[in-house]
């Protein structure tokens, strides 16, 4: 059925959603208990974050909070061997006593032979407990200098992570004022979802935190898919607050979600289960998520691209596209402007899938609302529709975009944006594409995207934009920062690498606590 603007739950600010249809929710909702994590000793711990789009309609606080079962850090290995003496015989210095008799001899020989064999046994079972210790220290040290000449303190921490082999990777950062923050989370080869926060220091590093893997009880359970993204909430009740959100796909093939308050004028409530959980949003099994600012994209039952839209008054309603990437296609959004209010409102947003042919596909407004487009975007759907050159990839191998503030030495304006795509194409190695002109998109083969993992999936940041509300000032998207980063996995480790212009630098293996 059509879709019109009186069905439509909408904000009053915005146009009719002609070209959108709602697509059916299970009548019978899967209700979970809603939890909360708690820190520890005063660690920052991150667990499950996903960002809040530009604009959420939800509360941190609509869920109840119960403590969730705590699970302390344990040491690598905390054992102190003592062996100064342990590999000496003692020797007598005087001469020996004959034996009385024969018999006597025999014991005493008997005896000095066991005590030979007892003392060389305990020295070959101390050996070997402190070559396999100080072997697995040495090996532990994931080739950062930084470990290497880390403190004594350092002993007690966790283990650096490991990541599964093409697992799904979620990132997301936020600028509040000075403070640069990003957060990680992925899977380790044990299945289970890791999760990382790290603060800007000096000299643009970047701290990252020890994480407790506490979770809402039942949250986070066989994780398929995850994608990550950050905002503020703009929901009436409270005030605004700067959210970290982690949606994600469950064997059931449904999906859900985590939220985490980073700062804003309340005080962080910690994690919990976002409403979506509660609505039986079933998707497809193989379906890939994309979120930034008010939409998220997947796949659907029927393997079309669906959308939510956060600003919406009915956030938990999927809208259906009018695409049909093929079946488990990696999904990607960017805004293709700057002002949050035209990437909600006029259709200033697009959508990356693949093709049947392999091809990777870029759509600008793929809600279709040509009746609220400006000429000026227009102008982009013909740049795009005319330049963007397409890249073929394998089937179902990964690629991300993201986009920037554009140079303002290339255009005179306060809206426009670049926009990177990153895609492992069959050589294995990752290639973009970008726009960063009014004329056409460019191609290249960076030297420090070359040699990832074949199949890895790649996750790139784009910072959030949002309007001015009674908390916040309206924040455009930004340019280029220490935050524009992207991840992918090369050697079995997971790689960090920054944008500099075109090019890219400082690649590093993140060896995290």
């Amino acid at each position: 059925m059509a879709w019109t603007a009186q069905q439509a739950a909408r904000p009053n600010n915005f146009a009719g959603d002609e070209g959108l249809e709602p697509v059916p929710v299970p009548s019978t909702p899967e209700v979970l208990n809603d939890g909360k994590i708690y820190y520890d000793d005063g660690k920052e711990v991150f667990t499950a974050s996903s960002v809040a789009p530009s604009h959420t309609t939800f509360s941190p606080t609509l869920t109840t909070a119960t403590e969730a079962t705590r699970t302390p850090d344990k040491p690598f290995h905390q054992m102190k061997l003592d062996t100064e003496d342990d590999d000496k015989i003692p020797i007598s210095d005087g001469p020996p006593v004959p034996p009385k008799d024969n018999q006597s001899n025999n014991r005493s020989r008997k005896k000095l032979f066991i005590i030979i064999g007892c003392i060389v046994a305990v020295a070959v079972i101390l050996a070997a407990v402190l070559g396999g210790v100080l072997g697995s220290r040495k090996n532990s040290g994931g080739g950062s200098s930084e470990e290497a000449t880390a403190s004594p303190s350092a002993s007690a921490t966790s283990a650096p992570s490991k990541i599964l082999a093409g697992s799904s990777v979620g990132v997301a950062a936020f600028q509040n004022g000075n403070d640069n923050e990003i957060y990680l989370s992925y899977k380790n080869p044990d299945n289970a979802v890791k999760f990382f926060r790290a603060s800007e220091t000096t000299g643009g590093t970047f701290d990252w935190k020890t994480p407790e893997l506490q979770v809402p009880d039942n949250a986070l359970d066989n994780v398929t898919a995850m994608t990550m993204f950050s905002g503020i909430d703009q929901s009436s009740d409270v005030d605004a607050q700067i959210q970290v959100q982690l949606l994600y796909l469950d064997t059931n093939a449904k999906l859900k979600g985590l939220n985490y308050v980073t700062a804003g004028q309340s005080e962080s409530k910690g994690f919990t289960k976002l409403d979506v959980n509660d609505t039986g949003i079933t998707i497809s099994p193989q379906s890939d998520i994309a979120a930034w600012g008010p939409f998220t994209v997947y796949q659907n039952a029927n393997n079309s691209l669906s959308a939510l839209w956060w600003q919406s008054t009915t956030p938990w309603t999927p809208y259906t596209l009018q695409y049909s990437p093929i079946v488990g296609s990696k999904l990607s959004i960017v805004p293709v402007s700057r002002n949050a209010s035209h990437v909600s409102g006029t259709g200033w947003w697009a959508v990356f899938y693949q093709n049947e042919d392999g091809t990777i596909q870029a759509v600008i407004d793929p809600g279709h609302w040509p009746e609220t487009r400006s000429q000026n975007l227009g102008d982009v759907i013909d740049l795009w529709t005319t330049t963007y050159p397409k890249p073929k990839v394998p089937l179902k191998h990964s690629f991300a975009a993201f986009s920037i503030a554009r140079d303002p030495n290339k255009v005179n304006t306060s809206s426009k944006v670049s926009t990177f795509l990153l895609y492992q194409d069959d050589s294995g190695d990752i290639k973009q594409a970008w726009v960063d002109n009014d004329k056409t998109w460019q191609t290249s083969a960076p030297d420090q995207l070359k040699g990832a993992d074949n199949g890895t999936d790649i996750s790139c940041i784009t910072t959030p934009a949002w309007e001015k509300d009674r908390t916040f000032d309206g924040l455009l998207l930004q340019a280029a920062s220490d935050l524009t980063k992207c991840y992918f996995q090369k050697g079995g480790k997971l790689m960090e690498v920054r944008l500099s212009g075109t090019n890219w630098v400082d690649p590093k293996e993140l060896s995290l606590p």
